[in-house]
């Protein structure tokens, strides 16, 4: 019998403020492991985590040179629940959120989707980042199942099978952005059944909290989005379902639009080498 119910896998860096309001977000319980992995040149030490009152957290390191994708597999390596479940170290569950998660845990189901909100943390109003996940909680709810396995492209809101993740050795990209998008779509795919429960489980925040692991823009970072994006409709296509694939075009004129001719040119260069057809997309 597992220890653990859920493994929740947190990376961080230099947030330790931000980390202990997300940490007091998760119930100090028996069942629950949290996994606490430091991404920072700097790291924080396990010291530093004994303040949160919770014995159950585990404090780990990764490459600071390889981001969060790194960060999170290392999390994978240690975790031992039945269920995984991620967070980012400037978001936090609601209050009432692992008592939906309770409800699903003796379910079939490899995979189970929730809602999200966010807010603003300079005004405290409600900002837009959830709308992405609301529309497809929405979309699932009302029929369309795949837009959870395909275009769900982000880990958090989920309650993901760690038997899923380990039998099909899926991981996060060890890259600057958007390492957990194939993860997603590959967990989505590999899921025998997926539910979608409209319940806001999750807050996301918004503002200059200095403490993101990704959303920088740089042609270094937007050059990793880009090529994420190649890879997932190279897998879309090998699965052939081109039908839930992102359209390639709006992302080589982004390269142009905002690094230039030269930087816009060596994408779609990119694009056509791998054989992908720019205009088929949604």
């Amino acid at each position: 019998m597992l220890k653990y119910n859920y493994s929740v896998i947190i990376p961080f860096r230099d947030c330790t403020d931000f980390l202990r309001v997300a940490c007091a977000s998760i119930p100090v319980r028996d069942d629950v492991q949290v996994i606490v992995v430091d991404n920072a040149k700097e790291p924080i030490g396990a010291e530093a985590i004994i303040s949160f009152n919770n014995p159950h957290i585990e404090y780990y390191t990764s490459s600071p040179f390889k981001g969060a994708g790194c960060a999170r597999n290392e999390g994978l390596k240690h975790a031992k629940g039945k269920f995984l479940l991620f967070l980012d170290a400037d978001d936090y569950f609601t209050p009432d959120a692992f008592s939906i998660f309770d409800k699903e845990l003796n379910n079939d189901f490899d995979i189970v989707y929730f809602n999200a909100t966010s807010i603003v943390l300079q005004t405290g109003m409600m900002g837009n980042r959830h709308y992405t996940i609301d529309s497809n909680i929405k979309k699932a709810i009302n029929g369309n199942e795949d837009v959870l396995r395909y275009q769900f492209v982000n880990p958090v809101c989920k309650m993901v099978r760690r038997e899923l993740v380990e039998k099909n050795a899926i991981q996060f990209q060890e890259v600057p952005a958007s390492n957990d998008l194939m993860f997603s779509v590959m967990t989505g795919h590999y899921a025998s059944k997926v539910k979608a429960v409209d319940k806001i489980v999750y807050v996301i925040t918004v503002g200059e909290v200095g403490s993101s692991l990704t959303r920088t823009l740089s042609v270094c970072n937007e050059e990793a989005r880009f090529h994420v994006m190649v890879d997932w409709y190279l897998f879309l296509k090998e699965i052939k379902r081109l039908d839930m694939s992102p359209r390639i075009l709006g992302f080589v004129l982004k390269g142009y639009r905002l690094f230039g001719v030269k930087t816009g040119t060596k994408w779609l260069s990119y694009a056509l080498k791998h054989k992908v057809n720019i205009f088929r997309g949604i």
